[in-house]
């Protein structure tokens, strides 16, 4: 199986290579067979996002949001992320034996990563620290992790899983921008991601009709074109607030 590179990138630098995919699920009832003496974290790059050139990133792209402005991957590619993703929130919560938070992005399609979405990463980690230092709560480790299957971030939080999650959610619901980030908590005891069901918290809405996000996409009632434009919509909006 092919696996997918590792890297910490620098715009200025380097000609990204992105890809959107379906977010297909894994399946997670055979954690306990994952060898987590195999996996080094510290591998993992744990640089911290540089927030200063956040707007003018956007500023740069603004007139040309592209989400498909980069390489697509294979769906094997994303289960293998998937795969990796898992272990890795298992070895944080192994040495730290704290909730962790497991950030990723919605990001339909065919190509996953592409300069917008670096723009989105890096605006959502932005955001969370910010909740968390308000209410001086301990962040234990970072990681950042840039995929041409996507990026990710693992943080160890020293706060108690649910009201964490509680948290999260509510960025997601009060941020223009958090209906395009998925932060999920990962619950040390179970080692499960919390639900939201267990607030009794509606299901997140489709990006482009409101209805049931996880319906719409399985019934594959939208075309790509027509969430790639609600995303725009989303991210246009929340930068024309900025100026």
């Amino acid at each position: 199986m092919k696996t997918a590179n590792m890297k910490t990138v620098n715009l200025d630098q380097l000609n990204l290579d992105c890809a959107n995919l379906g977010n297909a699920n894994l399946d997670q009832t055979n954690l306990n067979n994952i060898n987590l003496n195999n996996v080094n974290l510290d591998n993992v790059n744990n640089n911290s996002i540089d927030s200063s050139n956040i707007n003018s990133s956007i500023n740069n792209s603004n007139n040309t949001i592209d989400f498909n402005n980069g390489t697509p991957v294979t769906l094997e590619e994303v289960l293998q992320a998937k795969e990796q993703r898992v272990i890795r929130q298992q070895m944080t919560i192994s040495r730290y034996n704290s909730p962790i938070i497991s950030l990723t992005l919605v990001t339909p399609g065919a190509v996953k990563r592409s300069p917008i979405t670096d723009y989105l990463f890096r605006q959502s980690i932005l955001e969370i620290k910010n909740a968390l230092a308000i209410r001086q709560i301990p962040i234990l480790s970072q990681q950042y992790i840039y995929l041409v299957t996507g990026q990710e971030a693992i943080m160890a939080i020293n706060h108690p899983a649910l009201q964490l999650k509680q948290l999260c959610m509510q960025l997601e619901v009060d941020h223009p921008l958090g209906r395009l980030w998925d932060i999920d908590v990962i619950d040390p005891l179970t080692h499960s991601a919390i639900s939201r069901s267990q607030f009794v918290a509606p299901p997140r809405g489709c990006l482009v009709c409101g209805d049931n996000a996880k319906v719409c996409g399985r019934e594959r009632r939208h075309t790509i074109d027509e969430l790639f434009a609600a995303m725009t919509k989303i991210i246009e909006h929340y930068h024309a607030t900025l100026n």
